[in-house]
């Protein structure tokens, strides 16, 4: 077929019916990758489009790969790190004239788009699809990671046959969708559904290959109860956007999950992220808008994180003047705050020193002898969000105290508390 190819220069779309992984082997792929002459690597990437040899069909602008299945086998990964190094290759300065999609016979209606092969992966969605989920998943290879995208139709099960994948995001764009895994004898499916739920396939809910593997996981607007009582392995970053009130699941129905490695969370709901066990966390935003948040936060939230080593916090829609008290407390080795808010003079006294009730010491003379506390004392950098300060006069002493009372006051200026 290699052969035949080379005899259709001017091709521009090529479909290919195929049984499973083991009908094509890696080397015919590896011919519609652009290489270099005379080296040991078949994967070494082009540098130079004078010192390379022309690939099969150098005129494609379109391979489509129909699988009838997808079977197991350690050659899928190497397999798609090659169709990754077909993307990077080929019209390196202009990708997007160039497309490589899959689909399987057992789901018709879906079709996978492979991306070029990147350093790094940022989950973002990259096409809007209305009635449709959007599902990203990133599968890493010894160059890099490949990204795996498709739009997926609402009250389907659709196969995912990548059980490998370290990456995954899910995006909704049309409505409030709610999102569910299945597994059964080494056939994993997601079930994407809105109003009509389809029927539920068979399912081990213990054994899913695909949390186990996951390192980042990025969820916007889909109901987040399916990551409920599964442990993440090796799960390092979580983004999760809540969908709307209406559609958020009670918090009786969220139980505890684990994520013994995570460093990173960026979670809208705080019940969800009360049931997060969060041993390692360094760095975590949160929406502080919710009328309860200051009770989760004391009886849930400190109980499952590790507070202690938490370094960088973002608080997003923050209260005016809510009192900041009750969380910077539990935050002593805190070094980055960043609120996002319209800050009163309430919220900003939580950065003066106090004592014991919580009361402002400034103006006390040292004879009282009263031993006063500064809240977060290794905070290093404020940065507050959506606010300036020239336009509120009363607050400008409040800020002055504040870098007068730093812990490192010789390297703060009032310059230096940052607005935005």
């Amino acid at each position: 077929m290699i052969y035949m190819l080379r005899l259709v220069p001017a091709l521009e779309r090529l479909s290919l019916g195929i049984a499973s992984p083991n009908a094509l082997s890696m080397a015919f792929f590896q011919a519609f990758t652009v290489r270099e002459p005379n080296v040991d690597n078949a994967f070494d990437m082009v540098r130079s489009l004078s010192q390379t040899i022309a690939p099969s069909c150098p005129s494609l602008r379109s391979l489509q790969l129909r699988y009838r299945r997808w079977l197991r086998g350690p050659d899928k990964k190497a397999l798609i790190a090659v169709f990754g190094d077909i993307m990077a290759s080929r019209n390196p300065k202009k990708r997007l004239s160039f497309k490589l999609s899959l689909s399987f016979d057992e789901a018709p209606m879906s079709s996978w788009s492979i991306g070029p092969t990147r350093k790094f992966l940022h989950l973002e969605p990259r096409f809007f699809t209305k009635g449709h989920v959007e599902l990203m998943l990133g599968i890493s290879t010894p160059r890099g990671v490949i990204p795996i995208s498709g739009a997926l139709p609402l009250d389907s099960v659709v196969p995912l046959p990548f059980k490998e994948a370290e990456y995954l995001g899910l995006w909704d764009f049309s409505s409030s969708t709610s999102a569910e895994f299945s597994f059964t004898h080494e056939h994993m499916e997601l079930m994407v559904y809105n109003y009509v739920r389809p029927p539920l396939p068979p399912s081990l809910p213990c054994i899913l290959p695909l949390f186990s593997a996951l390192r980042v996981l990025v969820m916007e607007r889909v109901n987040p109860l399916f990551l409920s009582g599964h442990t993440f392995y090796k799960l390092e970053r979580c983004r999760v956007v809540k969908p709307p009130v209406s559609f958020l699941p009670s918090p009786s129905l969220f139980t505890e999950t684990e994520t013994p490695v995570c460093t990173r969370v960026d979670i809208d709901d705080p019940y969800l992220l009360a049931t997060f066990k969060l041993p390692q966390i360094r760095e975590m935003a949160l929406d502080f808008s919710h009328p309860e948040l200051s009770t989760i936060w004391e009886k849930h939230i400190a109980v499952n994180v590790n507070l202690s080593g938490l370094t960088l916090l973002h608080m997003k829609k923050w209260p005016p003047n809510g009192d900041l008290i009750p969380i910077l407390r539990s935050l002593q080795f805190l070094v980055t705050l960043i609120i996002s808010s319209q800050l009163g003079a309430v919220s900003f006294r939580a950065f003066l020193p106090m004592d014991a009730n919580g009361t402002s010491g400034l103006k006390r003379t040292n004879s009282e002898g009263q031993r006063l506390d500064l809240l977060c004392p290794r905070l290093q950098s404020l940065q507050i969000e959506g606010q300036d300060p020239s336009l509120e006069r009363e607050l400008t002493p409040i800020l002055k105290d504040i870098v007068d009372h730093s812990p490192c006051r010789e390297c703060v200026s009032l310059e230096g508390l940052h607005f935005f």
